[in-house]
């Protein structure tokens, strides 16, 4: 699924949220297979892009109690970003 399809989709599961598009560079990620477009989570003052992962970066978190997130949609986000921090 492309970042804007993704978006999309978790904006109308999620409306209360804040989702957003950022660029690889803005989140500090030097990596080649990590997509230029990464879906953020918007999550007490922090931009989450590992949703299994605490807001830190340090420790492993369910999704569902960390960030009111279903399984399958952090998943969809961890696939897409190609990223694990924890």
């Amino acid at each position: 699924m492309n970042t804007q399809l993704l978006y999309i989709l978790l904006l109308s599961r999620y409306p209360t949220f804040s989702f957003a598009i950022v660029g690889k560079a803005e989140s500090g990620i030097d990596d080649a297979d990590v997509p230029d477009q990464l879906i953020s989570l918007g999550f007490e003052d922090m931009s989450i892009i590992d949703p299994f992962s605490s807001s830190c970066g340090r420790f492993s978190v369910k999704p569902s109690e960390a960030y009111g997130l279903s399984e399958q949609d952090a998943l969809l986000i961890k696939e897409h970003n190609k990223v694990s921090l924890a």
